[in-house]
């Protein structure tokens, strides 16, 4: 395996240093890049002679770190592969962009891609920090110079004195509003409105107040870069420079390409590539096939984009957690274009079905796709503005196709028919007006049983509205639907007692063994300690990791311990269960996991405490651990006020008490 070469950002003629890294394992959204440079640029293309130069640098001693450089070393990898396979998704300006970024010298390269991984916008010179590559001015002239500029200057296209304040820190703006006016508002945002509309109203650095009714120096709507108050923010900020629009939104949509990523403009994805590359993430190796036809043309690059940043927007919108009508509605407002557009991808769509065998994966970047997870989201904003009658019919809409979102649709019967059940009908409405009601219930409770993608946990839901719905209509044992759903396994159960030693943080304590308040989970693990079981509980921590990666707080020999005593069959159970929903599953697991290594045994423990019951989430999980042979046990925990008896063998009727010595 060829070891990473660090080079020199400097360009100061010094050696290339070769530093030893760990193997670079591939990411999920990475392929094995070629060691071959970026390709020349096309015929035609401006050539900058002066960007090949070496910058004027003085002597910098040492290389720069690693780390630092495979930011280059990743984005030309992306860069290179996009432009070898997918060049046809980016237009003639966006190639020619390309070319001059490989014009340019490896500090510029460098400079570029780091201030592509920062947020988009003006960034003050003073912050930008980057000794590796010596002095930034050179690499800014650079930028600056090349036959189609990398770089924007704040004093050529910054002339909103808008975004120039709110570059400033707080304090900053204090120090320019406190000598104009004494009374300073405390908050950024109001200090910005209150340096505008000083701005606004004309008056001069002076600080005369303008004549009353002096039409020149009425306030006006704008403050252009010449007047004095544009120029004193100025002065505050100092040089400011960004990447201009035209490079940041083709660099990022190479980035997008490359990745697949679901939203564009995604930082992260440089990041995980970098933690991956120098070994810091790793991830399962494995040989990645690239296809080089996903999206078939630009258009639909484009196309599925904007579909991304709406579904983004909305996003912000509905997790903001405000609940007031207007801010709903405007959230809404975003949705109803998308409803028709939907109608005709769902259209087009369905003519395609069965002609591609890997169409199913496909579709995931395509528009309808993406409008179907808005319309999916949209309904949370209708039932959050009590428009029942709307969100209806839009869930009878994404009910009535199969081809996105398949997962949903178990969600998605549920909430109609509780929409049906409650909000169907007025409390007053006449008999047979709500028995057609409850017949529409019952329609729709038979319908999801029917549909295969439908999970069994949600179809149990189904089966208890169902049976309330056939109790209301009072239909003969005949006419009564039967469940064909099969029966689920239940854990054995055992009990034991424990000495209540009141609460904390509205959870109830008891004595553990040694005296000291402990919860029901540690009361429940010390009693199977008792029984040479080892056992880990962290609530809700490990179960949001099992899926998505490995929880580094546990030892690899526990691990290895672990997965030797569940088994390897139990283990790809519970891992399919998982991988198959992961958003539904991911809840409901038992609490406990223990093991004895000496009897290479494991065991699952669900505790409840008093009055507690079982989740169907849980009980899902129970079932199907059973499913796969693995070992589960109930414990139910029973509180007393005093002292217990001591039997640790749990012997008679399955009852056992905790010790308290």
């Amino acid at each position: 395996m060829t070891l990473p070469t660090v080079i020199d950002l400097t360009d100061d003629g010094s050696e290339e240093v070769e530093v030893v890294s760990p193997p670079r394992c591939l990411g999920p959204s990475l392929q094995k890049r070629s060691d071959t440079p970026l390709r020349a640029p096309p015929p035609g293309a401006p050539q900058n002679s002066e960007a090949r130069e070496p910058p004027r640098t003085p002597e910098v001693p040492a290389a720069p770190p690693a780390l630092k450089q495979y930011y280059l070393e990743s984005f030309r990898g992306d860069l290179e592969t996009v432009l070898a396979g997918e060049a046809h998704l980016l237009s003639e300006e966006e190639l020619t962009l390309c070319a001059v970024f490989h014009s340019l010298s490896t500090a510029a390269q460098y400079l570029t891609v780091r201030l592509l991984a920062r947020k988009p916008g003006w960034l003050r010179l003073a912050a930008l920090n980057y000794p590796e590559v010596g002095p930034l001015e050179p690499i800014l002239d650079e930028l600056l110079s090349a036959d189609i500029p990398l770089l924007d200057c704040g004093d050529r296209t910054l002339t909103d004195l808008t975004d120039l304040l709110n570059l400033l820190t707080l304090e900053e703006l204090r120090r320019i509003c406190k000598p104009v006016d004494p009374r300073a508002a405390k908050s950024k945002p109001a200090l910005i409105a209150q340096y505008l509309k000083i701005g606004r109203s004309q008056r001069t650095l002076s600080f005369d107040r303008p004549a009353v009714g002096d039409r020149a120096t009425m306030a006006t709507d704008t403050i252009p870069p010449s007047s004095p108050w544009y120029r004193r923010a100025a002065r505050v900020l100092g040089r400011v420079v960004r990447l201009t629009p035209a490079v940041t939104e083709t660099f990022q949509r190479v980035q997008f390409i490359y990745h697949r990523g679901l939203e564009p403009a995604d930082g992260n994805a440089m990041t995980t590539t970098v933690m991956s590359t120098i070994g810091r993430w790793n991830y399962p190796r494995y040989v990645v096939t690239r296809s080089l036809d996903l999206f078939p043309d630009r258009s639909a690059l484009l196309a599925y984009e904007s579909a991304v940043r709406l579904r983004h927007d909305l996003g912000v919108l509905t997790d903001s957690g405000r609940t007031d009508p207007a801010f709903l509605h405007q959230a809404w407002a975003l949705c109803i274009p998308v409803r028709t557009a939907w109608r005709d991808c769902i259209a087009a769509e369905t003519a395609t079905v069965g002609t591609d065998p890997g169409g199913h994966y496909r579709r995931r970047y395509t528009v309808g796709y993406v409008y179907t997870r808005i319309l999916g989201r949209s309904t949370r904003v209708l039932e959050t503005l009590k428009d029942y009658a709307t969100e209806a019919e839009l869930l009878r809409d994404l009910l009535d196709q199969r081809i996105y979102s398949l997962r949903q649709r178990g969600r998605w019967y549920e909430r109609l028919a509780l929409i049906q059940t409650n909000y169907g009908i007025a409390k007053d409405a006449p008999a047979a007006a709500k028995e057609i009601s409850w017949r529409l219930v019952r329609a729709t409770c038979l319908e999801a049983l029917e549909d295969p993608y439908v999970q069994d946990a949600e179809k149990r839901l189904l089966v208890k509205r169902l049976a309330r719905m056939e109790k209301r209509l009072g239909l003969a044992p005949s006419d009564v639907y039967c469940s064909a759903l099969p029966e689920r396994r239940e854990a054995p159960i055992v009990t034991i007692t424990g000495i209540r030693a009141g609460s904390s943080r509205n959870r109830p304590v008891y004595e553990s063994a040694e005296g000291s308040p402990c919860v029901v989970e540690s009361l429940v693990l010390q009693h199977y300690e008792t029984q040479g079981y080892r056992g880990v509980w962290q609530e809700e921590q490990p179960r949001a990791t099992r899926c998505v990666g490995i929880h580094w707080s546990y030892e690899l020999s526990d691990l290895l311990e672990i997965a030797e005593a569940l088994g390897g069959q139990q283990l790809v159970g519970i891992c399919r269960h998982l991988a198959q929903n992961y958003k539904a599953h991911r809840s409901g697991l038992p609490d406990l996991c223990l093991w004895n290594a000496k009897r290479n045994h494991f065991k699952a423990v669900e505790v409840k405490g008093p009055g507690d019951t079982l989740s169907e989430t849980q009980k899902t999980w129970i079932d199907v651990l059973l499913m796969h042979g693995v070992d589960v046990e109930l414990c139910r925990v029973v509180a007393t006020d005093g002292p217990v008896n001591v039997d640790p063998e749990g012997s008679g009727n399955n009852e056992v008490t905790m010790p308290i010595e």
